[in-house]
């Protein structure tokens, strides 16, 4: 029977994953900070910007918008079924 021990090729193969995963871990902390650190800025720069165009446009279909003729309706509805709706 093969004793377990410290050269053992499990042994290493655990400890060297072990190792890689504790330094994968600190790296994605640090890009997920980074990345959300940048996503941040560019959320504050592009807000007013997306504020100014969605209200200009906003202002210029409302000053776009049809206007309705009242004389002329868009949907006939026979006087029987008026009491209905």
């Amino acid at each position: 029977m093969q004793r377990k021990g410290k050269n053992d090729k499990k042994y290493h193969c655990k400890t060297t994953a072990t190792l890689v995963q504790c330094h994968c871990k600190a790296v994605a902390v640090m890009l997920q900070s980074s990345c959300s650190h940048a996503a941040n800025l560019f959320a504050v720069t592009l807000q007013p910007i997306c504020s100014t165009t969605a209200k200009s446009t906003q202002q210029e279909c409302s000053n776009n918008a049809l206007i309705i003729n009242q004389e002329l309706p868009i949907l006939q509805i026979p006087d029987e079924n008026r009491n209905c709706i």
